[in-house]
């Protein structure tokens, strides 16, 4: 009976770290995904704004 026990016990603290391991790295995948959003507005911001800025400095 207390072999069961510890035995139930070890499984389900091994489950609840690969639940936590799970949860981190779905954290650590989503901000890496957020800065990679980020960097892609900034690059396509920076190209508008390079083509606006030469489009007005013709037009001056």
């Amino acid at each position: 009976m207390k072999k069961q026990y510890a035995e139930d016990t070890y499984n389900q603290e091994k489950c609840n770290r690969n639940m936590s391991i799970d949860k981190l790295n779905q954290e650590i995948n989503s901000s890496r995904l957020m800065f990679i959003y980020l960097l892609l507005i900034l690059v396509v911001f920076g190209i508008l704004w390079y083509y606006f800025s030469n489009w007005i400095l013709e037009k001056l």
